[in-house]
């Protein structure tokens, strides 16, 4: 169990002020790149918009939870 928490906990983490959640995004992504042979793209598009904070770190948990599972599990060649 504490394991399971520590992982969900891991998910949540201060993007720091400002940050839009394309930025942190791609920050993870080129992170999780950085420890993988897989390349990373982050394609965005439109203007960016702040977002209810509650509503930004849940998008932000689902989006690094998505990358990380395709780099760990996928083990492609890219992630975009």
């Amino acid at each position: 169990m504490k394991e399971g928490r520590d992982k969900v906990g891991g998910l949540r983490f201060a993007t720091g002020a400002g940050a839009d959640l394309g930025s942190a995004l791609d920050e993870h992504g080129r992170q999780l790149a950085a420890q993988h042979p897989a390349r990373f793209t982050l394609t965005t598009s439109g203007t960016a918009r702040t977002l209810h904070p509650p509503v930004h770190e849940e998008l932000l948990a689902v989006g690094r939870e998505a990358i990380r599972n395709a780099f760990l599990q996928a083990r492609p060649a890219a992630v975009r």
